[in-house]
């Protein structure tokens, strides 16, 4: 019987074979081990297991032709949020030449295949074409939800944050345990500690995401917090996830949060 570690690595190696190269070269060189090894995994029950967990239908050892599939059709979700991260990254005045790295890091999809997409569907002509009531449909949505969050509240109080490129980010003040409707925003733990005779919020985690509702860092990270005495959750909010890492990015080179490194 293979050993866990080895199960893992078999199983990155097939999903590797079926979705990204077929050079056994490629996938030899990217799992640092020889040739010869890529050929013995593949002859083994858990790279079939692998490959049919995932629903791959081709040839579980043809090493020699590209695909059968392409990796948009088994992976809707991943396809659908690539697309919509790159127009809204095209809506956002992103330099042509970094859109496919920017969407590539969101996603943890390789930028080829984002420029692969990008070029065989079109996004481009997406854009163009209806991308404005796309996004303005998005954005309408959210923006209702907002409402019916903000019919009744309280005026909370705010604090600001100053990232590296010198722009100012406004944050609301919650204290812990504040419950969120869906929005999207950019998220501080922070403290209050006296600095040159003032009270200030001390960043302690930045981080994003897609919904606020119910939402916490990991429990690594929210340990960290709580060990420097976490006391308020601030928020940003932020419908685009492009805008928000761009944020995140801009205050983590800034505030140097301790529990970000």
């Amino acid at each position: 019987m293979a050993k866990t570690i080895d199960l893992a690595r078999i199983h990155g190696a097939a999903f590797y074979y079926a979705y990204i190269s077929r050079d056994k070269k490629i996938i030899a060189e990217h799992f640092q081990v020889s040739v010869r090894t890529i050929e013995r995994w593949s002859q083994t029950e858990a790279w079939r297991d692998a490959l049919k967990a995932w629903g791959f239908t081709g040839e579980p050892t043809d090493f020699s032709s590209p695909p059968k599939r392409d990796i948009a059709t088994k992976s809707r979700e991943n396809f659908d949020r690539a697309k919509r991260l790159y127009i809204e990254a095209l809506n956002a005045g992103e330099p042509d030449h970094k859109i496919a790295s920017i969407v590539g890091e969101a996603t943890g999809l390789p930028p080829s295949t984002i420029r692969r997409w990008a070029k065989r569907y079109n996004w481009r002509g997406y854009m163009r074409e209806d991308s404005v009531l796309f996004l303005n449909d998005v954005q309408n949505r959210q923006l209702t939800e907002l409402n019916v969050d903000y019919k009744n509240m309280e005026p909370v109080e705010t604090v600001t944050f100053t990232g590296h490129s010198g722009t100012i980010y406004p944050f609301e003040i919650h204290i812990l345990g504040t419950e969120f409707p869906l929005i999207g925003a950019v998220y501080i733990f922070t403290r209050e500690i006296i600095s040159k005779g003032e009270t200030i919020h001390d960043p302690l985690y930045i981080g994003q995401a897609e919904s606020m509702e119910g939402r916490f860092c990991d429990y690594r990270k929210f340990k960290c917090v709580r060990k420097y005495g976490v006391e308020y959750l601030c928020i940003h909010r932020v419908s685009d996830e492009i805008h928000r890492r761009k944020i995140v990015s801009d205050l983590r080179l800034a505030l140097n949060a301790i529990c970000n490194t």
